[in-house]
């Protein structure tokens, strides 16, 4: 905004009504009054020698951000949660994850919005000769994002040998050694105001996959 010319002056002989001192606090003429203060400085009234820095910021002004999570064990089922074909991932993604999802409101339309997420997955992996994978994607406002899939393999135990055609590998059972962590993170340029929903589904060919899940958040940058 331009700098302020109020709507009343006065000399030293004068004597101001309330309604003109009034006026100069706040009128609905446009850059005549004090009002203009509130929510309307700009550029133009930064002295050249003035920087903004960010203890000028007002406290949460330039990020919007939530999170979520869930310690407790989330097991999957294949003859409940994928009765699809094995090697074939549905077009939906498979099943949401209950603790690695937010829906939320953006009340602008940010420059970056960043979802980060940790989670452990494991599986039983099926027989040893037809071992499995499980699946992990994001999705944002129902839109697979093609760079977060992540293959969970099989989970053998370490002591195995399953280069020896004569000696059939034990399996392991959720062990805590063969958990996979899987950190991941998506930038998202310029979302539009409103709501959206984002979140991790997973699809599993194993017949018991289970997930915990340390931490979803999604941060906007304005």
């Amino acid at each position: 905004m331009a700098d302020i010319v109020l709507s009343n002056t006065w000399t030293s002989s004068d004597t101001p009504t309330g309604d003109q001192v009034s006026k100069n606090f706040n009128t609905m003429e446009s850059g005549n009054s004090f009002a203009e203060i509130n929510g309307a400085l700009d550029v133009a009234n930064l002295a050249g020698t003035e920087e903004i820095d960010t203890e000028h910021l007002q406290l949460g002004s330039q990020t919007h951000a939530k999170m979520v999570g869930s310690t407790a064990n989330t097991d999957y089922f294949k003859d409940v949660f994928n009765p699809e074909t094995d090697g074939v991932i549905p077009a939906g993604g498979g099943s949401p994850i209950p603790g690695a999802g937010l829906t939320y409101n953006l009340p602008y339309s940010p420059r970056f919005l960043l979802v980060t997420w940790q989670i452990m997955v494991t599986h039983d992996s099926g027989k040893y000769n037809a071992l499995k994978n499980a699946y992990i994607q994001l999705y944002h406002d129902g839109v697979k994002n093609e760079s977060s899939i992540r293959t969970v393999p099989f989970c053998l135990d370490l002591t195995a040998s399953d280069t020896d055609a004569a000696y059939s590998p034990s399996l392991v059972r959720f062990s805590a050694q063969r958990q996979r962590a899987y950190s991941g993170h998506v930038l998202i340029e310029n979302p539009a105001a409103g709501i959206h929903s984002t979140g991790l589904r997973i699809h599993s060919e194993a017949d018991q996959t289970r997930v915990r899940v340390r931490g979803f958040r999604v941060i906007a940058f304005k």
